[in-house]
């Protein structure tokens, strides 16, 4: 009998779930989430797979991670997608750091077909079975770049069948819908909300976020969150249905639940956190909006009221607890404001997209005022 892989995994969010997915992570498999950083012989050992805890661009020893400030920009779960795309069995480290430099690029086009494709059809529940995502338009790729994808291809067939073997399918990456989730994923982590309201417009609740957000308010243990969400995506994708689109509830009474979750979450949010909030502009004209809460999704709250850049102060973050700062632009770089926050109080840093911040982990002693403060100077 083959062995049980094992998977660490940190917080369990949409972007933990869709590696979990794109690497076919089974319940009867050994999963182990935990918080912080996986142990250093976890990160080195390439027979543990480590979502979300640290080893950022460590792709080469099955590890999954975006929270570094020099690691990879893409999501995990667009890190995953890289990786499955441009293994062969021979591959050294540097040949896998090569193929996914080379992978991101064709990821890249691939983004920008899918979003170019759904540009105004935010309505659309499924993906019509005609869809052809999973193709590149060669009017994209020059020649070059189709001969490195058809090279991607054969390598894929020829990977090892140890770790990989259990992935339900090595082209997982490029099937129509998996492709779009990915894509789907890969924008809200990346570039947030904001974006993906100018590529297709306004999308009616509940969205797939939504019921993952719902979820993972209504079941609280770490690996049965993950294992649901494995489920819900395994279920969209039976369905076809479109990760950028409504979820139709009639279609998934499954996930009503859920979405009750999380539209209560969401007049809570409403009540706790944006009618207290405080608005002003920074220097630049940016519209901000900060807030002290102890609420789980502050900052979503605050873009969907309008805020472009959002401060979160929360007193009691974590056990045990500790004063902690969230900064975040929906969609906009902020890491300028990083060298003055850290002059003051060295610790502060983010992944390497920029568009959001934290405090050191140990907690922040600096007020919510001074914070503001710099952020409206800064930016």
């Amino acid at each position: 009998m083959e062995d049980k892989r094992r998977i660490v995994v940190g917080k369990i969010d949409p972007d933990t779930i869709g590696v979990a997915f794109i690497l076919g992570v089974c319940p009867d498999e050994q999963i182990e989430v935990i918080q912080g950083q996986a142990s250093s012989a976890d990160l080195a050992d390439p027979q543990v797979i480590c979502i979300e805890v640290g080893g950022s661009g460590q792709t080469a020893l099955l590890n999954f991670d975006h929270h570094a400030e020099d690691g990879p920009v893409q999501s995990a779960t667009a890190q995953a997608w890289h990786y499955f795309v441009g293994q062969a069995d021979d591959d050294t480290a540097e040949a896998i750091i090569a193929k996914d430099q080379q992978a991101e690029e064709i990821f890249q086009k691939r983004n920008d077909a899918i979003l170019q494709q759904l540009l105004g059809h935010s309505e659309i529940f499924f993906l019509p079975e005609e869809c052809d995502f999973q193709e590149i338009p060669e009017v994209l790729l020059s020649a070059e770049d189709l001969e490195q994808k058809r090279t991607l291809e054969r390598d894929r067939k020829s990977q090892n069948k140890d770790i990989r073997a259990a992935a339900h399918v090595f082209s997982l990456g490029l099937d129509t819908w998996s492709n779009a989730l990915v894509t789907y994923i890969n924008t809200l982590e990346i570039h947030g909300p904001r974006c993906l309201r100018e590529k297709i417009g306004d999308t009616v609740f509940p969205t797939l976020y939504d019921i993952l957000s719902g979820l993972l308010l209504s079941v609280r243990e770490p690996v049965a969150q993950l294992l649901a969400g494995l489920e819900i995506l395994h279920l969209a994708k039976e369905q076809n249905l479109n990760p950028f689109g409504t979820v139709p509830l009639d279609c998934f009474p499954h996930f009503e639940d859920y979405a009750k979750a999380k539209a209560e979450h969401r007049a809570q949010l409403q009540a706790g956190v944006v009618e207290p909030a405080k608005w002003e502009r920074t220097q630049s004209g940016r519209r901000l909006a900060y807030v002290e809460t102890v609420r789980f999704g502050a900052l979503g709250a605050l873009y969907q009221a309008g805020a472009e850049i959002a401060v979160v102060y929360n007193p009691q973050f974590g056990e045990p607890p500790v004063a902690k700062f969230s900064i975040a632009g929906d969609g906009l770089r902020i890491d300028a404001v990083r060298a003055p926050l850290n002059e003051m109080e060295p610790g502060w840093g983010g992944p390497a997209h920029g568009t959001i911040l934290s405090s050191p982990k140990a907690g922040s002693k600096l007020t919510l005022e001074t914070v503001v403060g710099t952020v409206k100077k800064a930016l």
